[in-house]
């Protein structure tokens, strides 16, 4: 199995380059992309995505994208003065030898639509099917991918893996995913045709436990799989899954979802199929953590979840997929504070990066992980806000600090008049909660000239 140790993206839509580097890190560091709507969090995912297919697979996912996907301030090269986006990603299996996958997306004038190449190192460039076996065979990339449209919807039923089925959800929204209760089905079934059948009931157990961790229920709850589906008893009450609220509901598919990718991508067989595969369940430790590795994409992972969840839900993938490298998107600060717990300082198993839009172009930054930062704060700082208030509040303190900022013996009592109105107006607010450094030294203005009025 491989893990990404660079991405690196060249005119790709909003992009004149953008770059995430954990070379230096840990062989599956996982990824949290912070930014505003609309900045271009989504179109990174999805070029890692496509980066991470065949030719062919990243060529139809791109026919799915609405607009140029060239950044129209490209420049032109070779001989016929194209326009190309590329997307270069680094990686490294499990022997710790690298790899590299190139995919140049080009203008094609005479058709009016952009085409897809790939390119391999020299050492890596082979022919056909053993190209696509090392990259996406039985023992090579692990991909699946899931994007920010409505997760609660799961009927599909895939027969195999195949990596642009697997991802996706990330570019046609309304792709649902894989069926849960046929997803622990099959587990079961894996297990029962490897003739282990008295382990049944201690992987119902496992996967029972597995999703109790992530969707952080008490330790009375329970999750059965039952003859007419699945159910979650908590309290002394037993509800469907589809009964559920749509943070759970979407966590547990999404989850079941994961492992059968990975059981139909471990029991790959280009040969045999059906009754003559040699099926082998995916191994699970006493913790109920599945021996599954590869790569995760999720776009918005905050998607339903409450505060308390989005805090722990990036800890709580990790603990339950230790050998996952999770690519994921957030609006949440939560999320990105949740961050800090995965890993002591400098062993970090996870990197944070931030989008910030300067003139036409959007740009990657690496960021700190926010250890002992305040959501607000990470609003701020992570997230462009200026401030978290409500917005006439923020407009009262932009006009009092401007009033503020002409000296004292300059102002007009008109404007002396005013001073005092919106003080009143914010009685409310408490100066002490500066959220910036701006603010703070604004707070102390504010707080003399209170003091000198009494």
């Amino acid at each position: 199995m491989m893990y990404i140790t660079k991405v690196r993206l060249e005119d790709v839509r909003c992009f004149e380059e953008a770059v995430i580097d954990l070379s230096e890190h840990e062989p599956g560091t996982s990824v949290l992309i912070a930014g505003n709507n609309g900045i271009g969090k989504s179109a990174i995912l999805r070029a890692i995505a496509m980066g991470l297919c065949d030719r062919d697979s990243a060529a139809s996912l791109l026919r799915e994208l609405e607009g140029d996907y060239i950044r129209k301030q490209a420049k032109k090269s070779g001989e016929k003065g194209e326009k190309r986006a590329t997307i270069e990603i680094d990686l490294v299996d499990e022997k710790h030898e690298p790899w590299k996958i190139k995919t140049t997306v080009t203008e094609w004038k005479e058709f009016i639509i952009e085409r897809v190449e790939q390119e391999y190192p020299p050492r890596r460039r082979t022919e056909g099917f053993e190209t696509f076996y090392h990259f996406w065979g039985k023992e090579g990339l692990f991909v699946t991918a899931y994007g920010a449209g409505l997760r609660t919807e799961a009927n599909a039923k895939f027969v195999d893996y195949f990596a642009p089925d697997a991802v996706y959800s990330l570019f046609k929204y309304d792709a649902p995913l894989q069926d849960p209760e046929t997803a622990w089905r099959r587990q079961i079934a894996a297990v029962q045709k490897a003739g282990r059948s008295r382990s049944v009931p201690s992987v119902n157990r496992k996967i029972s436990n597995l999703l109790k961790h992530v969707l952080n229920l008490d330790d009375e709850a329970e999750i059965r799989l039952e003859p007419n589906g699945i159910f979650i008893k908590e309290k002394n009450e037993l509800i469907t899954l589809d009964a559920m609220g749509d943070g759970h509901k979407s966590l547990v598919k999404l989850t079941l979802d994961i492992l059968v990718w990975y059981l139909l991508k471990m029991n790959y067989d280009e040969e045999a199929k059906g009754e003559e595969r040699n099926w082998q369940p995916i191994p699970m430790d006493r913790d109920g953590r599945p021996d599954v590795r590869g790569i995760v994409i999720i776009d918005e992972i905050e998607q339903h979840l409450h505060p308390k969840l989005q805090r722990q839900i990036l800890r709580r993938f990790r603990d339950k997929f230790p050998k996952v490298q999770f690519i994921v998107t957030t609006h949440s600060p939560l999320c990105v504070s949740g961050t800090a717990d995965l890993g002591e300082k400098g062993k970090e198993r996870c990197r944070v990066f931030s989008l910030g839009r300067e003139n036409d172009n959007v740009t990657v930054y690496p960021r700190e992980i926010p250890r002992g930062l305040r959501a607000d704060q990470i609003l701020l700082d992570y997230f462009e806000l200026k401030t978290t208030l409500n917005l006439s509040t923020e407009e009262k303190l932009a006009e009092l600090e401007r009033l503020m900022s002409i000296p004292e013996k300059k102002r007009s009592t008109t404007e002396k008049g005013k001073i005092t109105q919106l003080l009143k107006e914010i009685e409310g607010y408490d100066f002490s909660l500066a959220e910036s450094l701006h603010d703070r030294k604004f707070q102390k203005q504010a707080i003399e000239f209170l003091r000198s009025q009494d």
